[in-house]
Order: structure tokens, then sequence, then C-alpha cells
């Protein structure tokens, strides 16, 4: 197993377990335990198979027919300028990239993970969670070493996130996992802390990555049991953490009520006088 696997029992746990962590983490959920760290693409792809040569020009096709329409629907000043920027504005919509969301807070991924939870679910969730600072680290000395005219330090990656993408993650010169984000943020991926995994090369997927980049020890796999949802969604409020903060429109407030119906039937008809 390529990961550290973590078992949480109860909510207490759960919550001590989150605060341990430092501000150098990701964080990602899922709400099935079994599922893979995949892109949309690779879940896009999935029925078909995973082909390298079929995933390139899926994701050409996409960007293509996407910024060629984007402006009848969006203000000219939220064009995006960057490749970087229009993948994440796909991602952002619904379209498959290569892109994987994460998020800096690991009370978001939780949220996440629980979100499409039924509450008499039997199936756990889980967080993923990876070093990223080690594994950026870990990437720019390599592209240090290997790729001629790159000489930049980890805080000017930071600070020209779609330049470094252009020029050094786009063309693919080297086999790594990179973590990032566009200079310009929407303001969903800002209130979600977000920022995404992605492989320099589409034809290599995370999964296969990750193991080579960083040691077991920096990649977690904290399994949560679904029979807790109610009670850590009670935390996660207190905490403000919601679908209409998170999505800051119409859609999060929708959620935020289905949510709050689907979590009290099981109540009502349990109490429900016969």
């Amino acid at each position: 197993m390529w990961w550290t696997e973590i078992n949480i029992s109860n909510n207490d746990e759960l919550i001590r377990h989150l605060l341990s962590y430092g501000s150098g983490w990701l964080f990602r959920g899922h709400s099935c335990e079994s599922w893979e760290l995949a892109s949309t693409l690779e879940r896009a792809l999935s029925p078909v198979g995973w082909e390298p040569e079929l995933a390139r020009k899926c994701e050409e096709y996409s960007l293509h027919i996407f910024k060629s329409k984007a402006h009848h629907y969006i203000s000219m000043d939220l064009i995006p300028s960057t490749k970087l920027g229009w993948l994440s504005l796909m991602q952002h919509h619904g379209v498959p990239t290569r892109l994987i969301d994460f998020t800096e807070s690991p009370f978001i991924a939780l949220f996440f993970a629980l979100d499409a939870v039924s509450p008499v679910q039997n199936d756990n969730c889980a967080i993923w969670a990876i070093d990223y600072r080690k594994l950026m680290k870990s990437c720019i000395e390599h592209l240090l070493a290997h790729v001629d005219g790159f000489d930049m330090d980890y805080s000017e990656v930071q600070m020209h996130p779609d330049e470094v993408f252009e020029q050094y993650v786009e063309p693919g010169l080297v086999e790594l996992l990179w973590v990032t984000e566009p200079k310009t943020f929407n303001l969903r991926l800002e209130r979600q802390k977000g920022t995404f995994l992605l492989t320099t090369k589409i034809e290599l997927r995370a999964s296969d990555l990750l193991p080579k980049c960083l040691p077991p020890e920096s990649i977690h796999k904290i399994i949560v049991p679904a029979s807790m949802s109610v009670d850590v969604f009670k935390s996660l409020k207190a905490m403000g953490i919601d679908n209409s903060r998170l999505f800051a429109d119409l859609d999060g407030l929708a959620k935020d009520v289905k949510n709050e119906m689907v979590h009290q039937i099981p109540n009502k008809l349990i109490n429900r006088k016969p």
C-alpha cells in the first residue's frame, strides 16, 4: 500500500486528527473509500479504458470548443488569458479535465466527503491528505536538475503559477505531479481554498506517480464511517462550513436545503408515532 491508512472511530478523534495537520498539506474528500484518486477526465474515459492518446485528444477538443463559445455566457473581463485559467474554468463548470480538485482545508474536504452521503449509508468515506510542500520542493529540485533554463525557487513558482505551467509543466518536459491554481481565482475556488493536483504529462495518472514522488508517510487516507455524518455536519456548521458559503450562489443554498431534508427524514420516521 503506497499510502498510510488512518481509521477514525468518533467525531472527537476526527476533529483532533484533522487539526494536527500543518499548513503544508492538501486534502480531498471522497464519499466512498473505494474511489480512486483520479481526475474527472480519467473517470469520463473509464467506460472505454484509459487510453493516453484519447485523453489528449479529448482535452484538446474540449478546450477548443469551450474557448470558442464561452464568451457567449460570461463577460469579457472573466475570460481567462492562460491555459491553466481555461482548464480551471472548465473544471469549475463540469467539463472533464486532468485537474484533480484539492483544498487547503481538511474540514472543507471532510464536508465534501460527507456531502453526498445518505444518513443510512453503510459505506465509509475517505479524506486524502498529501504533503504538498514536500511534493513541490521535490518537483522543483527535479526541474532545476533536468530542465535547461529553469531557475526558480519555491516562492517564485508560487508567484508565477500560470507562466510556470505554460513554460515547464504543460510541455511535459519531465514526469512529475504538480500542485497549482491560476493566479486569477474564481470566487468558488477562493471560498473552497481550492487548488489542483495534475500530472505534467496527460498520459500519466496521478495514482501512478504519487508513489514515486512521495513516501507513504506523506500520503494519508483517512477513513471516516458514514454513520458519523449527522454529528460531523453539526460540527462543520458551527465552523461556518456549508454549501451556501462554499458555492456562494443559489445552487449552494439548494444543496443545503436538500441536505437538511435528507438528514431529517430518518429522524422524522423514527420518531413518528404509530
